[in-house]
């Protein structure tokens, strides 16, 4: 399970990964973003669904991924509907945020799905674990994922929270959180130290957002993380650094540990 390879890209070896989101509200806008994300230094590309107006309506969504699939060749796409509860662009219902990423992962376009685990509550739903079954029996990976965009949790409540993950069977785990204070952004590094050295093998990603927290967007490879979110022609979430930007940073850190 870790490392963990989807298509040509390893997560859990060498640098932390570049993820670059797409966020455009019509086709045209999301494939223009698509072709800046592809051209930078990126390893995979997020098409965040939430912002696309149309996502909701019956058969708009197919001719996007089969026209994102060509342009990003054998670039790996994560799919992912961030709600409004965790910082995205609409809510939406239970039942039609389920619908939409079983239909992404019986696509067969996505290679990684996203998955919103605490929807349902702090403790991991019996609908959730289904959901999460159903996109890895068509061959999907699943990132399950958590975001507080309010508060940076205590340390304990970011282990637990990664490790119902991993117990939920998720593939790869992800925790974002809004820090207040150098030690909250430590708390979260902290966090991630604990979770890497524990008994859960699989690959992290987790982040201090805003400007406060971008150092844990660097040294993810010091701690534990094993991707981060760069930008291309738009950011998904406060604190993201330029993809080219990033990519230096990381391969510095990477070619150093790598000498010690």
């Amino acid at each position: 399970m870790y490392p963990l390879k989807i298509r040509d890209v390893t997560l859990g070896e060498g640098r932390p990964k570049i993820c670059i989101p797409v966020m455009g509200k019509d086709k045209e806008e999301i494939l223009r973003q698509a072709r800046i994300a592809a051209a930078a230094p990126s390893d995979l590309i997020e098409f965040r669904a939430d912002a696309f107006a149309q996502i909701l309506e019956k058969g708009q969504i197919s001719p996007v991924w089969e026209s994102l699939r060509l342009i990003l060749g054998d670039k790996p796409l994560l799919f992912t509907f961030r709600t409004s509860h965790e910082g995205g662009e609409r809510a939406i219902s239970f039942q039609d945020y389920e619908s939409l990423l079983k239909t992404a992962a019986d696509s067969g376009f996505c290679d990684v799905i996203d998955v919103e685990v605490f929807m349902d509550g702090w403790q991991i739903s019996e609908r959730i674990r289904e959901l999460i079954t159903h996109i890895q029996g068509k061959g999907a990976a699943v990132l399950a994922s958590n975001h507080d965009f309010v508060k940076t949790p205590e340390e304990g409540r970011i282990v637990e929270r990664l490790r119902a993950m991993d117990k939920a069977g998720a593939d790869i785990l992800k925790m974002a959180v809004m820090p207040h204070s150098r030690e909250d952004v430590l708390t979260l590094l902290k966090a991630t130290v604990k979770v890497r050295e524990s008994d859960i093998c699989k690959p992290l990603v987790t982040m201090s957002m805003g400007a406060l927290g971008l150092v844990s967007r660097l040294c993810g490879e010091t701690f534990g993380a094993d991707m981060t979110f760069g930008t291309g022609a738009k950011a998904s979430a406060p604190g993201q650094m330029e993809a080219l930007k990033l990519q230096e940073v990381l391969e510095a850190i990477h070619q150093t540990m790598s000498q010690s």
